[in-house]
């Protein structure tokens, strides 16, 4: 199906936007570089990644290695950490009774209303001054802000989702507010019959950084590819941090109960649409240093310097702790300092975004919503593998499957090699091996085969690299052989 003709117009060199906009005849020379988010449909369907245009970075969502903590301390001195989203520090010497919100049920209100703290269904004289115990269960909001217990201290909540460390924070609360995991709300509750005392005490807020937690890791909600139009573009593109980010918010008035807090200036918000502005401001820093570099470059220098490993030097995991793939996070998370000197890009010219709208059936009627002057589908169609993507995918052969690519330099002279990471079951082979340029702007073109290891080998998909270095300088892509997409 074409996206909807409703190009977003901006003046600037960065647009983070929702819907998935056609490419004008002048899109990777001049426009704006598009930064989409990938959505949250995630994470256990496959092909469900949104805004996955060819001519957009698509961007998926991860984790960072920071937390807001408060530490709850039983009468035992046994001790429990949780997240908090708090503006209010407690008394940090003094005791506060724990209840659980069970045990305070408001007249008319269900024993799952008071858990869950559904709005009223808590007897605010019971909780006077209290701490209060409830749960947050499935499905996950993503935004939401937990309703303040009217005459209680604070709020202790349980986080029952299960979903690794991802813990989903979310609106800055005027009341003391913590988010614990389901396993430490079972100690909790356990130091308390322990220690015979429902009294505990929580320390004031921190900010923690280098938390020692697996970061970067796909959010468990990401939606991961492959795409489900092209599937020989690869999707999403990237990943960037998009789980509880620190964001400005308007302190208008809001009449819709599903926004938060306006009181508050600042809220943790996550969300591919967290993660999306990071990679946008990256794309503005590049083309300030770069003025001279397309859309399209641009994209190819996040897109090659991007990382496949964790602040811990091990490959990047999903929300879980288990094994992921670029279907899930792209290239890589972005790393912005090396996309500065990224020394190769992939370029495109003006017009291939368009050749390979015409390759998918669309004939020049329907491009004329969108490009001025109109324009002609040339006779010979592009093949989407051939597309100059900074990324490879090719279907499963039963001989051998080729694709080419293009390099441009946009670094000093020097002489690149390859390095091939081989998929399993598959046998890479780039040609030439070298590439010398020496100068910028010079443009170098490669190949590269492969083949099944076996005859009558089972089509799996599997995943290669394909590195070229000059010593300094790594420009690195995905190679992905799919079988039944």
């Amino acid at each position: 199906r074409l996206p909807p003709p409703t190009a977003v117009v901006s003046a600037t060199a960065l647009t983070c936007s929702r819907p998935s906009t056609p490419p004008s005849k002048t899109a990777s020379t001049s426009s704006p570089s598009l930064s989409e988010a990938a959505h949250e449909a995630g994470p256990f369907l496959l092909g469900v990644v949104n805004n996955a245009a060819p001519w957009v970075i698509t961007v998926a969502a991860s984790t960072i290695d920071r937390d807001f903590k408060q530490t709850i301390t039983s009468t035992n001195n046994k001790q429990i950490e949780g997240r908090s989203f708090t503006l209010k520090s407690l008394d940090t010497g003094k005791k506060y009774t724990l209840i659980r919100a069970v045990d305070a049920i408001a007249a008319n209100a269900s024993e799952d209303d008071a858990t869950l703290y559904v709005q009223h269904s808590i007897d605010a004289a019971k909780v006077e001054g209290k701490i209060v115990l409830c749960q947050r269960g499935p499905p996950p909001p993503l935004l939401d802000d937990f309703p303040q217990v009217p005459g209680a201290a604070g709020t202790i909540v349980i986080d029952n989702n299960k979903r690794g460390d991802n813990f989903l924070m979310t609106a800055f609360m005027d009341q003391a507010h913590l988010l614990i995991s389901e396993k430490d709300g079972q100690a909790l509750q356990s130091n308390i019959r322990d220690s015979k005392s429902n009294d505990l005490s929580i320390s004031g807020p921190t900010t923690e950084l280098k938390t020692g937690r697996q970061a970067p890791a796909v959010a468990y909600f990401s939606s991961p590819g492959p795409n489900y139009h092209n599937p020989l573009i690869t999707k999403p593109d990237v990943a960037a941090p998009g789980v509880n980010i620190l964001a400005a918010y308007s302190q208008a008035p809001k009449k819709d109960k599903d926004f938060l807090n306006p009181s508050v200036p600042y809220h943790l918000l996550s969300g591919t649409s967290m993660a999306c502005p990071h990679v946008a401001g990256v794309v503005g820093l590049l083309k300030t240093l770069h003025p001279d570099w397309s859309p399209a470059a641009i994209k190819s220098a996040i897109l090659t310097t991007a990382t496949i490993l964790d602040d811990a030097g091990n490959p990047i995991k999903n929300f879980m702790g288990s094994q992921t793939d670029p279907w899930r996070f792209g290239a890589g998370n972005i790393q912005p300092n090396s996309a500065m000197d990224p020394g190769l890009v992939y370029d495109l010219k003006p017009t291939d975004s368009l050749d390979l709208l015409c390759s998918m059936g669309y004939n020049s009627t329907q491009l004329a919503h969108f490009t001025d002057p109109p324009y002609a589908c040339p006779k010979q169609k592009i093949e989407e593998h051939n597309l100059n993507y900074p990324m490879i995918a090719v279907r499963y052969p039963t001989t051998t499957a080729t694709a080419t690519r293009t390099v441009k330099n946009v670094g000093p002279p020097g002489t690149y090699k390859v390095q091939v990471t081989q998929p399993v079951g598959i046998t890479l082979s780039v040609t030439p091996s070298t590439l010398e340029f020496k100068s910028v702007g010079e443009e170098k073109t490669y190949t590269v085969e492969a083949k099944p290891n076996k005859p009558n080998q089972k089509p799996i998909n599997v995943l290669g690299y394909i590195t070229w270095s000059d010593g300094t300088r790594n420009v690195r892509s995905n190679i992905i052989v799919l079988d039944r997409w």
